[in-house]
């Protein structure tokens, strides 16, 4: 199914078996998507906001680049889904997995990634987890792997730029800053850095 550039207002699919369907540049904004299998489907570039996505299983699925704001993918089990430079501002991913799942990039700020689980082989590399609500063990690992607090929306798009521009980099650049020194990132509470591009 190829749905490509399609207008849908309020899509119900909830349970759902979506297989290779190519949904970018969609909006769904709003779609009732509980207890979804999507499963090699492309939905990047696509306005996904305030969806319903409880319980939805997403595997090899692309939403990159989208307007995921305000989902809710409450209990979710993903599996390798791509939210690369996706923005998930006030998602809730209440004790979803995103087991091997990548965030570069991802705007993250305001989310509710409490209880998230299998997150060990997930990447969150210049994701901003700016006001997330999660655990300290989840913030922890995520700054280890280069993730950033800016709440800032000016900050942000600046530091997106940069992303951008240097998408093909893997390894950030720079040295550890000091975050009470830097006037443009929020609440870091006790973490220790962040990494500079």
């Amino acid at each position: 199914m190829n749905a490509k550039g399609a207008p849908f207002d309020e899509l119900n699919l909830a349970q759902a078996r979506l297989d290779g369907t190519n949904l970018s540049g969609v909006d769904v904004s709003g779609a009732i998507l509980a207890g979804t299998w999507l499963h090699n489907t492309n939905v990047s570039d696509s306005n996904v906001s305030g969806a319903d996505l409880r319980a939805a299983y997403l595997e090899h699925t692309s939403f990159a680049r989208s307007d995921l704001r305000n989902v809710n993918c409450e209990g979710c089990n993903l599996i390798q889904v791509y939210f690369s430079s996706a923005d998930l501002r006030g998602a809730n991913f209440v004790s979803a997995g995103v087991r091997s799942s990548e965030f570069l990039g991802a705007d993250l700020r305001g989310a509710d990634l409490t209880g998230v689980r299998e997150y060990d082989g997930a990447n969150f590399r210049f994701a901003n987890i700016a006001r997330v609500r999660a655990d300290a063990r989840f913030i922890a690992f995520a700054t280890r792997q280069g993730a950033i607090l800016i709440a800032d929306d000016q900050a942000w798009s600046q530091y997106e730029a940069k992303i951008q521009r240097r998408s093909d980099d893997t390894s950030p650049r720079g040295a550890p800053i000091d975050l009470k020194q830097c006037p443009l990132l929020a609440d870091s509470g006790p973490l220790p850095y962040m990494w500079t591009t």
